[in-house]
């Protein structure tokens, strides 16, 4: 077998790429979509509208965000993700995301950002950022 290690240096800035891309919090949503599990074929393409909302009969832009923060008013003390997904999945909402935990997640770092939460605990590889309410009945 011969190898062509000419290649082997495009390769290596081609993988550092892919670390850098997959360590940035915002991308993660992104490389999550394109992700293709081994023996499947890729998801085919969803349209989107243009004004961002889903048809009539299914979830609103910003349904999401009033499901999160509903969740969050009825927890005391720190949450995460998760829990914030399982409270919602208990309550009978369908979500309309590939994967709830991401979606879920991306909100509550909006509210962080926004000032309304604040990150309690950076998470690190399987273990969530834990979050606390800011104010009004956080317990501050």
């Amino acid at each position: 077998m011969l190898i062509d290690t000419k290649k082997i240096p495009t390769l290596i800035k081609k993988l550092r790429e892919l670390e850098r891309l997959s360590s940035d919090p915002d991308m993660l949503p992104l490389l999550a979509s394109i992700r293709v599990e081994n023996d499947a074929s890729p998801p085919a393409p969803q349209r989107r509208r243009a004004s961002g909302k889903q048809h009539a009969k299914g979830p609103k832009k910003g349904d999401l965000k009033k499901g999160v923060s509903a969740a969050i008013n009825g927890v005391s003390g720190r949450f995460t993700a998760p829990s914030i997904v399982e409270i919602m999945k208990r309550g009978g909402v369908a979500f309309a995301a590939q994967n709830p935990h991401i979606a879920v997640n991306g909100v509550l770092r909006k509210m962080v950002e926004k000032g309304s939460l604040k990150l309690a605990m950076k998470g690190s590889g399987r273990t969530p950022n834990q979050y606390e309410r800011i104010g009004k009945g956080s317990g501050d």
